[in-house]
């Protein structure tokens, strides 16, 4: 009787372990961990048996590809900075910052948070911009101080919160419109104005003349609007005005909007924000640069995840050793996964093929004669892999490509999720023109089996900031 009861428990508890590898509970799993602490010394002398660490190339052609890879990723970096910068709007004087976009704040999807190094000269109700577009206005600055110095966390209330309020007048056909002024600020229903879900459309307060319906939208202040510093973005363009077909169901009247060149949701990566500032006024100041962090090298277990859905892969470290959640894994410049659940001495980091794998991300064409050599993607979803090994990733098109058929482009990780820096390599594909959403089939890098250099990106930070569903 006892050796049956003691089965029928045995038998419970290997459904129970089995079901927790495939579908993990978090505290359980940290449990384990610690209680499992002593056998990972056994696993680490267990590694040349199961392949753990890294993996080099011995042959000069595949080191040729990484080195122009890395190449690639650091001009990538060069065109996007550039990008945050005008190029038909003259800027205000005083300087301007460039700021990184590292995430969200919490359960604020319509503000961004950037990061700058030269701490002291960002202050609330200063405009910030990206290329010719307006984003938003700085609405709280935090400083912090890292393990490479300090720098500023700034909040920017973007122009979608239903609170934001910028001035603005329609410029049409070379001349501006007569009577054309009105505020614009927030959201409206994309499908009022027969636009697809993912597609944006800020809504026009007040506008002195309903009889436009077409025409560039730009910022249009003054300085003594109340709106502190707003008029340092004149000039910059908020978007296309666009008439509804179909008059408000409250009001009855012509129903206006503005759709924006920048994608709010997931496509600012690098902007720029205007102080007035004149350089005299600025003692202080460090140099600029990208997101802050440190590669280091780690030992990553070829052992496969239980799920055979998944593409997963676990890493010798934990959050002992400064391991954090959503931390991107790399070989070389090429993304391989990011950390999902951190134990105190081991990882899971989910890879590109798995479902649900998301990160924002930008394309570089592979037509170099073309003047515009990136577009901002926005968020790429993994839909998992078709049997050639290719990626099938799905992109919403909220900026949609515009031209005659698709264009092949280098794929790489944008900004906007801490622990993940731009410049990553995600693979190549076609991309279709027209509104999405589209599945994307990205081709990986030559010999992506073959490791090197593999490494952990460490942040400064704490994780993704907003959690979206997958």
């Amino acid at each position: 009787m006892g050796r049956h009861r003691l089965g029928g428990m045995q038998s419970v508890a290997c459904l129970v372990l089995a079901g927790l590898a495939l579908w993990p509970v978090k505290p359980i799993d940290r449990a384990v961990d610690w209680v499992g602490a002593p056998s990972r010394l056994l696993l680490r002398m267990g590694a040349p048996l199961w392949g753990m660490g890294q993996v080099r190339a011995a042959d000069p052609a595949m080191q040729e590809q990484w080195d122009l890879e890395r190449e690639e990723s650091a001009d990538l970096e060069d065109w996007v900075r550039g990008q945050a910068v005008p190029q038909s709007v003259q800027l205000a004087s005083g300087i301007a910052l460039h700021a990184e976009a590292v995430g969200r704040p919490k359960g604020q999807l319509d503000s961004l948070l950037v990061r700058v190094w030269r701490i002291g000269i960002a202050q609330v109700g200063q405009p910030v911009t990206t290329g010719d577009n307006f984003v938003g206005l700085v609405s709280r600055v935090e400083e912090r101080r890292g393990e490479q110095g300090a720098f500023e966390d700034v909040t920017v209330q973007l122009i979608t919160a239903s609170e934001s309020r910028i001035g603005a007048q329609v410029f049409v056909e070379g001349d501006w419109s007569t009577g054309s002024t009105f505020v614009v600020g927030g959201l409206l229903a994309p499908e009022d104005f027969e636009l697809g879900h993912a597609r944006q459309v800020l809504a026009v307060h007040h506008p002195s003349n309903r009889d436009l319906d077409h025409g560039r939208v730009l910022v249009s202040e003054t300085e003594r609007s109340g709106r502190d510093q707003a008029w340092l973005a004149n000039g910059f363009l908020l978007g296309h005005l666009r008439k509804a077909p179909q008059p408000d169901e409250a009001t009855r009247m012509e129903l206006l909007g503005v759709v924006p060149g920048v994608d709010f949701g997931s496509g600012l990566y690098q902007v720029l924000i205007h102080t007035g500032l004149d350089p005299e006024q600025v003692f202080a100041a460090v140099p600029e640069g990208g997101q802050r962090g440190t590669w280091i090298s780690i030992e990553r277990s070829r052992m496969v995840d239980a799920a055979p859905w998944r593409e997963g892969s676990k890493l010798m470290t934990g959050f002992l050793a400064g391991v954090q959640e959503d931390a991107a894994v790399a070989s070389g410049v090429r993304l391989l996964g990011r950390v999902t659940r951190t134990g105190p001495f081991t990882a899971d980091v989910a890879g590109l093929g798995d479902r649900g794998f998301n990160v924002p991300a930008l394309a570089l064409w592979l037509d170099v004669g073309r003047s515009d050599r990136t577009h901002v993607l926005g968020r790429l979803v993994s839909a998992g892999r078709n049997e050639s090994g290719q990626l099938l990733m799905v992109w919403q098109a909220t900026l949609p490509l515009d031209g005659e058929g698709p264009e092949r482009a280098n794929l790489y990780t944008g900004s906007g999720d801490p622990g993940v820096p731009r410049g990553l390599l995600i693979g190549e594909a076609w991309l279709p023109v027209g509104p999405g959403p589209h599945v994307l089939i990205v081709e990986p890098p030559p010999d992506s089996r073959v490791l090197q250099d593999v490494s952990l990106f460490q942040f400064e930070g704490p994780s993704r900031l907003v959690r979206r569903s997958k």
